[in-house]
């Protein structure tokens, strides 16, 4: 019971996860986000205004200054263009005017005040707003200034306002224009709820979903274990039927009559007995069948089996592998060998081939029939799709494996793979070498340019890499900036010599590229693998590790100051030296 619980709650369990986390990002991320993304638009709007209105004044001046118009002209002129100036949906969004001392030069809805000093003038709250006016200018050149006012064009709404001022130095001007902050959140809160309504019938359309794909999940899930606890109680029962069919035998002769009878009812039990083992078999949802052992012919298949292809009178490996002979490969043990060899039901991981040429990973699970005489002669083998199972034990794998940043190996990839290296290296009296990569200059580069230069070095390090070796060679990331390269080659030392000459070229050609911000460096450990001895992996990386410190160690002896961006080329590169084989 506590297994089909925890069953359950792993099918159930990411679909309420996937809910919630959807919720969440709407509700504590998105929303928040886009509502002060929105108002600090607004905000800017009005800024962007005043520079527009600006642009008419420097125009009338410049005039002025050439001698096109005098400086009352020019005023007035602004005057009159400012004064008729609108923005906004309703086109009432305005602009004014007003000097260094708080005097009102011009305002469109508040003409009354116009030629006033306004030093003294304060709104509901007690704002002197235009002396404020003054006093952002005075010290920063520009503003913004928050205060209440008459909604636009309406002296009789007052409401909260907020806006941009910025001065006009050759006049002593001050150019305003504000937006309502009530206007700002009633379209914040319009398209807030647009996006609510929109995730939200996005998030029950996800939650029917997920309970679908639940319920599917444990429906089948429920089938399955049915399904298995039915063919196990057949074939238990079959066994019994055996037994007792051979102990009838055993009195044949003292009994003959007797055994006419009981086998005529022996029959009829197992005619009735096949009749229901059949519909069991043909109700089972995943293939079933029934192989000869001697000839891997197949004897029997449910309608399951056909709908893969699997036919009866056919051979199990050329239905399901579409070969010519039985399967005899690590990866794909024959079931039939070892149900024979083992006299015991065997489970083993496939990869079938159905009639339309897809691939299909399955877990088969042969169990043996034998004679009298205790042998095998027949195999039932039942298989269930896996294929789903095994593709996220893929992806599960290659995110274990991998270095996110640069999606080569990372130490656990590449220890994994450069083991299995030296295993076949053992086996063939193959040859080996490991490269111990450090990049010089990556504090340097953090420093000054960056973590996220740095991580772009390191990038741009493993696609330099990866260009100068050859395909079959293991490339792995096993610190911040350390690289190890496995490189399998019968070729010799030259070879490998010429690797490290080409990869420095590289390097080099990389680094004449103009506007760069930094140069790539890398010192360099090169060891070789004896495949009579019996190193490890971590003693060929613990001696390229040394061997690589040595060359950093000659590198900074030749070039005693400090890296920059033009240092590197000043630096000559020692030789290197490969160690003895470990």
């Amino acid at each position: 019971m506590f297994y089909r619980q925890r069953e359950s709650a792993k099918i159930i369990m990411p679909s309420i996860a996937a809910v919630m986390l959807f919720a969440i990002a709407i509700w504590g991320i998105i929303l928040p986000s886009f509502r002060s993304i929105v108002f600090e638009r607004k905000i800017e709007t009005s800024r962007d205004q005043t520079q527009t209105a600006l642009s008419i004044l420097f125009h009338l001046a410049e005039r002025e200054r050439t001698g096109e118009m005098s400086r009352d002209e020019a005023q007035r002129f602004a005057i009159d263009q400012l004064r008729e100036l609108r923005y906004g949906p309703e086109n009432k969004d305005y602009f004014w005017i007003n000097d260094m001392h708080a005097r009102m030069i011009m305002h469109p809805y508040r003409t009354d005040l116009e030629g006033q000093d306004l030093s003294g003038f304060t709104d509901a709250n007690g704002t002197r707003l235009f002396q404020d006016f003054v006093n952002v200018v005075e010290k920063q050149g520009e503003g913004y200034v928050q205060y209440l006012w008459q909604w636009k064009d309406n002296p009789n709404n007052i409401v909260s306002k907020q806006s941009f001022v910025k001065g006009f130095k050759p006049w002593g001007w001050i150019i305003g224009t504000g937006i309502y902050l009530e206007d700002v959140h009633e379209d914040i809160e319009q398209i807030s709820r647009s996006i609510i309504y929109i995730s939200l019938a996005i998030l029950v359309f996800v939650s029917i979903l997920s309970s679908y794909i639940a319920w599917r999940a444990l429906r089948e899930n429920k089938l399955r274990r049915i399904a298995e606890e039915k063919l196990q109680a057949q074939h238990e029962h079959l066994e019994q039927l055996v037994g007792e069919r051979t102990a009838e035998l055993s009195q044949a002769n003292e009994h003959l009559r007797k055994e006419i009878v009981e086998r005529t009812n022996a029959e009829d039990i197992i005619r009735k007995q096949n009749t229901f083992s059949n519909t069991v078999i043909e109700s089972l949802s995943n293939p079933f069948y029934v192989i000869d052992v001697s000839n891997h012919k197949i004897l029997l298949a449910n309608e399951a089996a056909s709908q893969y292809g699997i036919e009866k009178g056919a051979s199990c490996f050329e239905q399901t592998h579409g070969k010519q002979s039985p399967c005899n490969g690590d990866d794909h043990v024959c079931p039939v060998k070892s149900v024979m060899q083992t006299k015991k039901q065997v489970i083993a991981e496939h990869l079938h081939i159905d009639k339309d040429g897809r691939e299909h990973y399955v877990e088969v699970h042969g169990s043996p029939i034998f004679d009298e005489a205790g042998e095998v002669i027949q195999m039932i083998e039942y298989t269930m799709d896996i294929t789903e199972r095994k593709q996220m034990e893929k992806r599960l794998h290659d995110m274990s494996n991998s270095d996110e940043l640069t999606g080569l190996y990372n130490r656990r990839g590449f220890l994994t793979l450069a083991d299995k290296q030296l295993k076949m290296a053992v086996r063939q009296k193959g040859e080996l070498f490991l490269l111990y990569i450090d990049f010089d200059n990556m504090k340097w580069i953090n420093d000054n340019l960056g973590h996220d230069a740095g991580d772009q070095a390191i990038i741009e390090t493993a696609g330099l890499l990866e260009t100068s070796f050859r395909e079959s060679d293991i490339i792995g990331r096993i610190g911040g900036d350390e690289f190890v390269v496995l490189m399998s080659d019968k070729s010799g030392i030259d070879n490998e010599k010429t690797v490290v000459r080409r990869l420095r070229e590289i390097i080099k050609s990389c680094n004449s590229q103009k506007n760069r911000l930094y140069d790539i460096m890398i010192s360099i450990g090169i060891v070789r693998y004896d495949s009579n001895t019996s190193s490890s992996i971590e003693d060929l990386l613990s001696k390229a590790d040394s061997l690589m410190y040595e060359h950093k160690k000659k590198k900074k002896t030749s070039h005693t100051g400090s890296y920059n961006k033009t240092s590197s080329s000043s630096i000559n590169e020692p030789e290197l030296d490969i160690a003895e084989p470990i």
